[in-house]
């Protein structure tokens, strides 16, 4: 049976999904989201390609990059859009935060240490401009240059999954 709820505020924990990005490349077959190529290898302990690269603004790129290389998988690159320093000055502005986020700057130093030692290249201020290929992804142009690779996972942050309060009307 169903029941009706009515109040004058509701909170509808729904969580969140990958931000997507249009960008030029962005619909071949071999982009994903950071987030889908993370629970491929996960759920099915499946890679999404033979070098996979991560490029976006959110740090979760470093933990997932890291898990493809301990899964036996390369890393082209891991790419950041913005520089080192805009990237930690939240955190280093507010030190109660970084507190609390303890655990997650850890996940992130573990993570560079780890690809650090593969020989992954992470770069900062360097913005992705094109997923090259025709049929499926070959490779990236960036601000710096270009990279080979056969998967492309965008990590540019989260958004709220809003379709069920959508879907109800809510306003």
């Amino acid at each position: 049976g169903t029941q009706e709820i009515t109040a004058s505020h509701m909170l509808i924990a729904t969580g969140c999904q990958d931000l997507a990005v249009p960008l030029p490349g962005w619909t071949l077959p071999g982009v994903y989201a950071a987030g889908g190529i993370q629970a491929l290898l996960k759920s099915q302990h499946i890679l999404a390609g033979e070098r996979i690269l991560f490029a976006g603004t959110h740090p979760l790129q470093l933990v997932i990059a890291e898990q493809i290389v301990r899964a036996g998988g390369e890393v082209a690159a891991v790419l950041f859009a913005q520089p080192r320093h805009k990237m930690l000055a939240p955190l280093l502005g507010a030190p109660a935060t970084a507190a609390r986020r303890f655990h997650d700057l850890l996940a992130g130093g573990s993570a560079m240490r780890v690809l650090r030692r593969a020989g992954v290249p992470v770069h900062f201020t360097t913005a992705l401009r094109r997923i090259a290929g025709a049929d499926q992804v070959t490779g990236v142009e960036t601000s710096a240059g270009t990279i080979e690779c056969d998967a492309v996972g965008l990590c540019y942050g989260f958004v709220p999954q809003s379709a069920l309060p959508r879907m109800v009307g809510a306003a």
